[in-house]
């Protein structure tokens, strides 16, 4: 299964939901924020969930991705895990990237990097796709993956200790039971 993680700026979001296409028209799952965040659970966990599960990670380098603190978490995460990257400068060279962002040089490494301006939208999906390939990571049978369609991967239940969510579960239904004893009480002050 080739699930991709893609770390992306929050200016970037058209960018990423064009690539994460491309990739998924491959054959290839994504996940990306977005998209693929859920409500009502840390957003931290779910990012740190999906890139566990991803095999590899589309980094969109942009001036907006060096400036970002969540983007430079992801890259922790994802050298951290010793996910591969694949990045891509959209609007830096591999020095400006260099002396902006010293800190991803050892996540990056010595790791080829696409520019999206030479390259083009097309010829870039097609590049990573290429890359991925050669690394032994193959797209999905049957088209689009399970991240993208039917979010089978991460929920919250796969990554939630059970104490914890007995916790959360225990404290949700006594708040339910406050908002009705409020709504009783705004009720009783209005008819007074």
């Amino acid at each position: 299964m080739g699930s991709i993680f893609v770390s992306h700026a929050e200016k970037d979001a058209g960018l990423a939901r064009e690539i994460a296409s491309g990739l998924q028209a491959a054959g290839y799952s994504t996940w990306y924020f977005e998209r693929d965040v859920l409500p009502g659970a840390s957003y931290l966990t779910q990012v740190a969930g999906a890139i566990e599960q991803s095999q590899a990670v589309v980094l969109l380098v942009s001036s907006h991705a060096l400036d970002s603190d969540q983007v430079s978490k992801e890259v922790v995460g994802a050298f951290e895990r010793h996910k591969p990257f694949f990045p891509v400068l959209v609007d830096l060279t591999p020095p400006q990237l260099k002396q902006r962002q010293p800190e991803w040089r050892h996540a990056l490494g010595g790791t080829t990097m696409v520019c999206l301006s030479t390259e083009g939208h097309q010829n870039c999906v097609a590049r990573i796709i290429d890359g991925l390939k050669a690394m032994g990571i193959s797209p999905e049978a049957g088209g689009i993956g399970l991240m993208a369609t039917n979010r089978s991967t991460p929920t919250p239940a796969s990554y939630t200790p059970k104490h914890l969510a007995e916790k959360i579960l225990a404290v949700r239904a006594s708040l339910e039971g406050e908002e009705k004893l409020f709504a009783a009480s705004l009720k009783y002050w209005r008819i007074s």
